[in-house]
């Protein structure tokens, strides 16, 4: 009796809790949730269900849009998004209303722009909810969107973090293809941001995922190493890379349907294996670049293309001519057209490298014409492929030109074609707009070349002035762009302006008469930003005249290299206070070569002899620009091999002409200085482990025994003028906190440089590292900054902008005289200079002199010895900012 009137209460208990917990479930997550079957949704009339809520019409309908879209009958799907506004007007769940935006981003929005708006508010609105599985896609859309493209990063890291805690703590749970999509989309996120140890711990995680069903997912596989790959090559692992390159390959083969991604990973892996010496292994992967039989044009077109690149890539140009050429011979319609652009584009570039112009042109002109590149317009800044050979084309039309008018006609069109790339360039963010200054090489050095070859063809002076204001105008904009206001009222209005000078002067190119109109643009610009109104309306005589009277008062003649668009010549200028002469110097394939001797023997007769008779004077000052930030000048030989320009010259370098002009007091410091310096090793570490690797980010890192020592005396010399900072004490947030407010900082650290990404430039601190962009929002008040560290002067060479190396970074904030390595240097010689120079700088406390006298007593004491060799003194250059 008794279990009899128990039993209804328990079940009425149960429940009561049951709707509950579904209650609660739901409210939870915001998720909405329907008992009727796929099918049941897709046949339902919503129009008739009145007994729905609008929430449920409008969950329903969503599902009813992707089906029809998916089935490809938009017409009806366009009639039942029309018929859900109503619902949508009503329902104010942010699930659903995120839902709704997202469905909108996928099959309705008509532009980019509304797309990214449509999924950027989805977006919004789940950041406000707990992570759910059933929202995956739209997380998922939103990192492949924007997490690579470099868009609202901090945004994107927040729900990452968000994501993670919330599989961390059970309260997502996620389906194997889901977790994978997200750890593959991380690792292709943090290595555009450039952290390449969360990007290699995310690679760890889907591999343990995945490895399991390898056989049944190869796919998956085979994208996992491929990106695992790509980490570890940006950070240097080569080796480690090699191997996965190679297991990326072996999966993707393995692939009904995605085989013919593998010709991307074979020619990483080639051009991997190139810089870790074993170019003839690559040759061997390419030969087993053999399979996809089904499509055996496309495989053949590929094959030929990949043998050009490898062969470019060593400079092999002919044999790479000859590929190319085999791969356009017998073309198929398997043959997508970006893969056709590829290679005409590579084609032309490779025709121009061996003096072919014209065949350069037809190619270049074919290309244009059959992709109808020209109609594009601005859409050109959105297609780094068609703006390349946009470009290329140009620059081979100027190569063949044979008089000044045609000549002058390209230039104006690059020069239209800069100014829209700097009305787009005011609203990106400053890692965009060097990627932008990057896509623009072979149009900044068109303008320069264009120039160059107006003097010849006319002999007028005026032309080599325009030439050296030109490079220094760009150089400002760069800057310029950097540091613009965050105010996006001054944005908007120099936007305005510079959209209304070309427009303005587009018609007047045309016979309108707008000379008052285009004076009230100028006055403008004045008001709104002096500066840019200083770069853009610069005159050329009142600049070059200012430079060769500054070489006249100091004594100096400045060496400046401009942009080249080719890989075997450059231009470059001297200017001394008797005038300005521009050359055309033969550039070698890979100006800089780690074997030193390469600079022995033919960079002296390259670079140096052509302009040598025109320098006034022994103090040279070597303007940065492309190859100029990779040749140590004072290694070079003269008088017949039988002195380097260190012992002759007294060589320092500098940013731009203007960074120099209106510098005062070039060179000193402050009298009774203060000093403060890092090292990365003490004297604890040396007694416990000598000079053991230290492991650090992700890297091994050897203790520096003699930097310590080199600290430990600059203490010694200085007392307490010197704070001495070492080992576990030396990190990159007493750095920050402390060090930008003393007169001198001296960095005995570990340096690295990076020549394939805009990132990855670092200073290892102990325990941690320290990248540029962590430098850009910082100030300073150094008045030398010493950075003995390895490739701090090294960089991926943004064109306007110079390398995008440590120093550059630094030089940014404001420290006017950098001592920086250019290459890997050695602990131990470096030492004896460093000694020897704050020695000196303590009785001069003139930085140029004491850096020069330095690396000569150390030269004239080795110069019979192996120690005397450039590799152990040459890295060392001073920039003047």
């Amino acid at each position: 009796m008794y279990q009899k009137n128990i039993f209804p209460i328990y079940v009425l208990i149960l429940l009561i809790l049951a709707f509950f917990s579904c209650s609660e479930e739901k409210k939870d997550v915001g998720i909405h949730t329907s008992p009727l079957s796929q099918n049941e949704i897709l046949e339902l009339d919503l129009r008739s269900a009145n007994e729905l809520k609008n929430d449920d019409k409008l969950y329903f309908s969503l599902i009813q849009i992707k089906h029809l879209m998916v089935n490809k009958d938009s017409a009806n799907a366009e009639q039942l998004w029309a018929n859900a506004q109503v619902f949508k007007k009503k329902i104010t769940k942010k699930d659903l209303l995120a839902r709704w935006h997202h469905t909108k981003y996928k099959y309705f929005a008509s532009t980019d722009s509304i797309k990214y708006d449509e999924l950027n508010t989805a977006m919004t609105l789940i950041a406000e909810l707990p992570p759910h599985h059933s929202l995956f896609d739209i997380y998922r859309d939103y990192f492949e969107q924007y997490a690579v493209s470099l868009k609202e990063f901090d945004k994107v890291e927040t729900e990452v973090t968000r994501i993670q805690e919330a599989l961390a703590n059970d309260k997502l749970k996620l389906s194997k293809d889901d977790r994978f999509y997200f750890d593959q989309l991380c690792m292709r996120f943090y290595l555009e941001k450039g952290e390449l140890t969360k990007g290699l711990d995310h690679a760890e995680t889907a591999l343990n995922y995945h490895a399991v069903d390898s056989l049944e997912n190869p796919f998956y596989l085979a994208e996992i190493l491929k990106l695992k790959a790509n980490l570890l090559y940006n950070d240097y692992s080569d080796k480690e890379a090699i191997e996965a390159y190679k297991s990326s390959f072996q999966l993707y083969r393995k692939c009904a349907t995605e085989q013919d991604k593998g010709w991307k990973v074979i020619y990483d892996l080639c051009l991997a294996l190139k810089e870790d010496g074993k170019i003839e292994e690559g040759i061997e992967w390419i030969k087993k670049w053999d399979w996809y039989p089904h499509k055996k044009s496309w495989t053949t077109f590929k094959k030929h293309e990949l043998n050009g690149l490898f062969a470019q890539k060593k400079g092999d140009w002919k044999n790479a001519v000859k590929a190319y050429e085999q791969a356009l011979a017998n073309v198929s319609s398997e043959i997508l057209p970006r893969d056709l652009k590829d290679v005409h584009l590579s084609l032309g570039r490779t025709y121009k490298n061996i003096g072919h112009y014209s065949k350069a042109k037809s190619t270049f002109d074919w290309a244009i014409d059959r992709y109808s590149i020209k109609e594009l317009g601005e859409g050109l800044f959105h297609s780094y492929l068609e703006w390349q050979i946009f470009c290329a084309s140009l620059e081979a039309n100027i190569k063949v030109a044979s008089d000044s008018s045609t000549v002058e006609k390209i230039i104006e069109e690059a020069k239209n074609w800069i100014s829209k790339l700097d009305a787009h360039l005011v609203d990106v963010e400053k890692s965009d707009a060097l990627r932008m200054y990057d896509l623009s090489n072979n149009l900044y050095a068109l303008q320069f070349e264009g120039l160059y070859k107006l003097y010849r063809l006319t002999n007028e002076q005026s032309f080599l002035k325009k030439i050296v204001l030109e490079k220094e105008k760009l150089h400002g904009m760069s800057l310029f762009v950097s540091k613009l206001s965050n105010d996006p009222v001054i944005k908007s209005s120099i936007r305005r302006l510079i959209n209304q000078k070309i427009e303005l002067e587009a018609r007047a190119a045309k016979g309108e008469e707008l000379t008052s109109a285009l004076n009230q643009v100028r006055d403008s610009f004045a008001m709104v930003s002096p500066t840019y109104h200083k770069i853009i309306y610069a005159d050329e005589t009142e600049f070059t005249d200012a430079a060769m009277k500054y070489c006249e008062e100091n004594k100096v003649s400045l060496f400046q290299f401009l942009p080249s668009f080719t890989a075997a010549e450059s231009l470059a200028n001297v200017i001394s206070s008797s005038g300005i002469e521009v050359f055309h110097l033969s550039v070698p394939y890979e100006p800089f070569n780690h074997k030193f001797d390469f600079w022995l023997d033919s960079l002296h007769g390259r670079f140096f002899e052509p302009v040598e008779k025109y320098l006034e004077h022994k103090e040279l000052i070597i303007i940065s620009g492309e190859y100029a930030e990779e040749i140590p000048f004072d290694a070079l030989r003269i008088n017949n091999g039988s002195q380097y320009m260190l012992e002759e010259y007294s060589i320092s370098y500098a940013y731009s002409i203007k960074d120099l002009m209106f510098r005062n007091d070039r060179g000193k410091i402050p009298e009774n200085f203060n000093l403060i310096a890092y090292s990365f090793t003490d004297a604890e570490t040396i007694k416990q482990t000598g000079s053991e690797e230290f492991r650090n980010g992700g890297h091994q890192l050897k203790e520096l025994v003699g930097s310590y020592n080199e600290c430990k005396r600059i203490k010694q010399q200085f007392g307490h003028r010197c704070k001495l900072v070492t080992g576990n004490q030396a990190t990159k947030s007493h750095f920050v906190n402390n060090a930008l407010d003393y007169d001198l900082v001296h960095l005995a650290l570990h340096g690295k440089g990076n020549f394939t990404s805009l990132r990855n430039n670092r200073l290892y601190f102990r325990e941690e590292y320290l990248e540029n962009a962590e430098l850009q929002n910082l100030n300073s008040s150094i008045d030398l900054l010493f950075l003995n560290a390895c490739e701090t002067n090294r960089g991926r060479t943004i064109v306007n902008h110079g390398s995008n190396s440590v120093s550059r970074a630094f030089a940014e904030i404001g420290v006017p005289s950098i001592i920086t390595s250019l290459y890997a240097i050695d602990d131990n010689s470096v030492t004896e200079i460093v000694a020897d120079f704050y020695r000196l700088l303590d009785n001069s406390y003139n930085v140029k002199k004491s850096l020069v006298e330095a690396k000569r007593l150390y030269l004239n004491k080795y110069k019979d010895d192996p120690l005397g060799h450039p590799f152990y003194w040459a890295s060392l250059n001073l920039y003047e900012n």
